[in-house]
């Protein structure tokens, strides 16, 4: 660990960097940062899922550090998958995939509600579902496209919109 003023800088096995420095508030800010994420790993997503993830997204992805999960300055708790995790989620959804077609589950909040990518859309856009969806007529938007969602991200703006 290194430690910087404030805060502390943790780089862990996987090369997951984390930040941490608590705030004005007393409350923690958690927020780690992926490294680039393979080809291999969008090759096989984009098989698995019959279509390739989004160019916006894969860029985003496989850039030096991107945000993995922790608190936006929102408030609004972030949790993002890599292609490799989406498919161990899509395979732990099981027959709830089914209801969702096109689903690629991109993140969420930590919890039951899930960010998703309807990727039978064009431009594809960024949706919340929660675990016990029956279909996609209970998602809510989140973005109209990967790209704002991701400058949304970057930006620590991101809310949750709760409500359709």
């Amino acid at each position: 660990m290194v430690t910087a003023g404030r805060g502390a800088t943790i780089i862990d096995s996987t090369g997951t960097v984390t930040l941490w420095r608590p705030t004005g508030q007393a409350e923690l800010d958690l927020v780690a940062a992926g490294g680039p994420v393979s080809d291999q790993e969008f090759t096989d997503a984009g098989e698995a899922l019959g279509q390739a993830l989004p160019a916006a997204w894969r860029t985003y992805l496989q850039g030096e550090s991107w945000f993995r999960r922790g608190w936006m300055a929102t408030g609004a708790y972030v949790w993002l998958n890599t292609p490799g995790q989406l498919l161990e989620l899509r395979d732990a959804w099981g027959e709830g995939t089914g209801a969702h077609p096109g689903i690629a589950i991109i993140g969420g909040d930590g919890s039951r509600e899930q960010l998703v990518l309807d990727l039978r859309g064009d431009p594809v856009p960024v949706l919340l579902v929660d675990v016990s969806s029956s279909g996609w007529e209970t998602a809510i938007r989140q973005a109209d496209d990967v790209g704002q969602f991701i400058g949304r991200i970057a930006a620590g703006t991101f809310e949750f919109t709760f409500e359709g």
